[in-house]
């Protein structure tokens, strides 16, 4: 196969040049990492060079629907019922580096699937290695874009190849007609670090956000997901981490990696609760650990042989630092624990859900510290474990595992809250819904009407209201949703509850926020309560906790 800096005859440079493929018209230039193009400028920049055989052409275009901005690069034929092969290529400085991924986005105009069609790299400019395919068979997106994030380091030690100066990465199309009867447009394109920061330990998650935090990084081959999901059963709060494939009968492998300061560190536990979805067994289903980002041992497998779990979250407590030994590793700083899956099919006929990790010092669970295991403090009662997870219930509320939105001593999952929500913060970029739940106790009646209100000065110290005091400081948000309720960015934030199964009424509501929305309001707390009103009586009844929203970037 002809490789994107074969030397070409004077004749074929003439006619690619003909042919008008841009990256021939320039010097390319050598780019260090983090580098990233979303291809917005008029036409690709010196990092690129463009090569290829027949009528091929690579350029940059508004039209057909960039994945995001205002433009993408598009690849094609010029000349119809013509083959072409076009080569879009990056040269990076590489030399020393680790720990890295590749990423972009990608569809495809009803295009045939050819052997060209992928990412290819190079560690010399001469031999090329294909790293992940887009055809068909390996969940190439049709007409939709789709997002792609490799591991590079394991392409990199699978192909034999070394990070190098200048390294190549080569994006590859071959067909015969121009969009949209085929062609490839790729957007986002960018190669950073993996590990966006270091945690230290005790570290605990629950994935109680709205997305993974800044420790975790995933990556991956094919159309595989991981994500922070309310749906599906998490073991413990309100969400959980899943991970599947987005395509049906589409392979794909899914690596989800915190990276930890463990230099200097022993007697250390990693901890985490686990449910499979009718997930057939792959080697790669489990724990992964490397000590430099590159080697990896499995020390966990979740397969059913080893008794993973299925359709039920199972908990699980690993000795760390027999692991360690065992692999030949040290602790380092960063040091990777992976959790890590491999299937073709969506949930629930495949896919993973982690709950509740951790990685903590002493073989027995103490998390409190106060130097008695875990299950011996609940045992005796020292410690309550109202959700019957096996840690105290003080330590769900310091790790994020649990809530306690009201403030009663009690976790949210075990006595639920007047006032709940599915999630406590919403990006001002991406936009997003904040859905809230109501009750009222019995005797409280359904015949009660209610009127949620909004404040961003804060909870305390309040409104007195009749008897009661609305945890929500008086501010132009709050007259408004009391003035003018039903209004964006509210919905069915006045009504009359409606009769619960076991007494007392529940009604629902919601807070959006388009994408792009007044980035100016980024680090913002908009806290929302609701009251209700004795439709007889006429006098209010009942007033609820306060639910925080934080406004991120």
């Amino acid at each position: 196969m002809r490789t994107p800096f074969q030397k070409f005859t004077s004749a074929s440079l003439a006619l690619i040049a003909s042919l008008a493929l841009p990256g021939l018209a320039h010097a390319q230039s050598v780019q260090t990492v983090p580098f990233t193009d979303g291809f917005e400028g008029p036409s690709l920049s010196s990092a690129w060079t463009v090569t290829g055989t027949g009528p091929g052409y690579a350029a940059v275009s508004t039209a057909n629907g960039p994945n995001s901005g205002a433009s993408h690069l598009l690849i094609a034929s010029t000349v119809d019922a013509t083959a072409a092969e076009v080569e879009v290529t990056v040269a990076l400085d590489l030399a020393g580096q680790s720990g890295l991924v590749l990423g972009f986005s990608h569809k495809e105009f009803d295009d045939e699937d050819n052997p060209e069609d992928g990412i290819w790299i190079s560690d010399d400019g001469v031999n090329y290695t294909k790293i992940q395919s887009l055809v068909g068979s390996d969940g190439s997106s049709g007409p939709n874009y789709q997002d792609w994030q490799l591991d590079l380091d394991a392409a990199v030690l699978a192909a034999g190849l070394t990070y190098t100066t200048p390294f190549y990465v080569s994006l590859q199309w071959r067909d015969n007609f121009d969009i949209p009867q085929d062609g490839f447009a790729f957007d986002d394109f960018f190669v950073k670090q993996a590990t966006v920061g270091v945690a230290s330990v005790p570290f605990f998650d629950g994935f109680e956000g709205a997305s993974l935090g800044p420790n975790w990084t995933v990556t991956g081959v094919g159309t595989g997901y991981a994500v922070v999901s309310t749906t599906d059963g998490p073991k413990t709060g309100n969400s959980h981490l899943v991970i599947a494939s987005s395509v049906e009968s589409s392979a794909s492998e899914v690596e989800v990696t915190v990276g930890l300061d463990l230099a200097g560190q022993s007697g250390l536990v990693v901890g985490f609760s686990h449910k499979e979805f009718d997930d057939e067994d792959n080697p790669e289903d489990g724990i992964w650990i490397s000590d430099d980002g590159v080697t990896w041992a499995k020390i966990k497998s979740l397969i059913g042989a080893d008794g993973s779990s299925t359709n039920t979250y199972q908990t699980w407590e690993l000795d760390l630092d027999a692991a360690v030994a065992t692999a030949g590793m040290s602790y380092t700083t960063p040091f990777y624990v992976s959790m890590q899956w491999r299937d073709n099919m969506d949930l629930p006929l495949d896919g993973f859900a982690f709950d509740d990790f951790y990685v903590q010092v002493g073989l027995t669970a103490d998390c409190n510290g106060n130097g008695v295991e875990d299950a011996t403090d609940i045992a005796n009662g020292t410690s309550q474990d109202c959700n019957s997870n096996g840690i105290p219930d003080e330590c769900d509320l310091l790790s994020g595992f649990s809530l306690d939105i009201d403030g009663d001593g009690q976790l949210d999952d075990c006595v639920a809250p007047p006032l709940m929500a599915d999630t406590y913060e919403i990006s001002l970029a991406t936009g997003g819904t904040q859905t809230f739940s109501m009750s009222t106790p019995p005797p409280t009646l359904s015949v009660s009407l209610y009127i949620l209100l909004g404040s961003i000065s804060g909870t305390a110290p309040g409104v007195a209201v009749g008897s009661f005091n609305l945890p929500l400081n008086p501010d132009f948000y709050f007259d408004r949703t009391f003035n003018s309720p039903n209004l964006p960015p509210l919905v069915n934030s006045i009504g009359a509850m409606s009769p619960a199964p076991l007494g007392g009424g529940q009604a629902s509501a919601t807070f959006s926020l388009p994408p792009g929305f007044a980035p100016n309001l980024v680090g913002l707390t908009v806290n929302h309560a609701f009251l209700t009103v004795d439709i007889l009586a006429g006098n209010v009844n009942f007033v609820s906790n306060a639910v925080p929203l934080a406004l991120l970037p």
